[in-house]
């Protein structure tokens, strides 16, 4: 499955392949950034000068490139992978 950690046997040792960093537009990662702030995608939409139907695309983009389904995963998902940065206080 695209996206997710494999083992691999070697010598009686197992490896874990490191799923590829996904590429994310300057949109996708702008509405990232602004996900991981906790605003809705009216909000989003607002801040970004789009629709929110066009807010819903980009995150339905961000959740697949990410191999997650929901915006707290993709937000823990984009810290982990460096996408982000830690949260704010």
């Amino acid at each position: 499955m695209a996206g997710r950690a494999s083992g691999t046997e070697t010598s009686g040792m197992t490896t874990m392949t490191v799923p590829q960093q996904p590429r994310l537009t300057g949109r996708e990662a702008a509405v990232l950034d602004l996900l991981a702030r906790g605003l809705t995608a009216a909000a989003i939409g607002r801040r970004l000068g789009i629709s929110t139907r066009t807010v819903h695309r980009h995150q339905g983009h961000l959740y697949r490139k990410l191999g997650v389904s929901d915006r707290l995963v993709a937000v823990l998902r984009a810290q982990a992978l460096g996408l982000l940065g830690p949260p704010a206080d």
